[in-house]
């Protein structure tokens, strides 16, 4: 019967995440993201989170994260949230939620930036 709710436990999916997946998608975010770090990879070459930090490197990712916070910033405003309720429902989520957070917040991270960067930059010169 369609109007019946899943088994014992279930709980609608939340409906901020739920935008956000669907926004995500929309709005195409990976390929901006991925756009961004390959027109900038190639001044990462050699670059790691253990090596010595270029201030050029810095620019970057203050530039990355103008672009991320420009992002969520969007996100936030379209929902119709604010930016402490997304996150309240980003550390509950799970599933396909999760895995879209994890995909958008984990660029955040300097070392992780650095990291793609750097796998980036050595994609582009092979």
């Amino acid at each position: 019967m369609a109007d019946e709710e899943p088994g014992p436990g279930w709980e609608p999916a939340d409906p901020v995440l739920s935008s956000f997946v669907k926004w995500f998608e929309e709005q195409e975010i990976g390929t901006q993201f991925d756009a961004f770090i390959s027109g900038h990879a190639h001044m990462f070459r050699g670059a790691s989170p253990d090596t010595e930090q270029s201030l050029e490197w810095q620019e970057v990712y203050l530039q990355y994260q103008a672009l991320f916070d420009d992002k969520l910033q969007s996100f936030v405003e379209q929902a119709g949230t604010t930016v402490e309720a997304f996150l309240a429902s980003a550390q509950a989520a799970d599933g396909l939620h999760e895995a879209y957070l994890q995909i958008f917040l984990a660029h955040a991270e300097y070392d992780t930036f650095i990291e793609l960067m750097a796998e980036e930059a050595e994609k582009q010169s092979s």
